[in-house]
């Protein structure tokens, strides 16, 4: 994590994701649901996007913990019914787990 903290990790991947978000030709972006549990070691955050003008959604998972952080984003392109695009991507967003090597062994 190259000297920053976990929290310090995380919101500059929130920070640059949201300047990520794919401009399109109509309406605006808002964040829907956020969700996040934390403590010193560990943090696991949901934020979910929505352009209701482009029928265009995506939710974001964050992992973070003992130095590591990583993020998955599923992107529902034609998103005409908000919550049973919701349902279709729990499984993608919590199949997301993080192992750090010493949770690994040795190799």
């Amino acid at each position: 994590m190259f000297g920053r903290s976990l929290d310090e990790a995380v919101q500059d991947t929130r920070a640059s994701e949201r300047r990520a978000l794919p401009e399109t030709e109509e309406g605006q972006w808002e964040i829907v649901r956020s969700s996040a549990q934390d403590d010193a070691h560990q943090i696991d955050g949901v934020v979910e996007y929505f352009n209701r003008r482009s029928c265009y959604r995506i939710a974001s998972r964050i992992l973070g913990r003992r130095g590591y952080c990583v993020r998955l984003a599923y992107h529902d392109y034609y998103c005409t019914d908000f919550e049973q695009s919701a349902e279709q991507s729990v499984r993608w967003l919590t199949s997301l787990t993080l192992l750090a090597p010493e949770d690994v062994g040795p190799q």
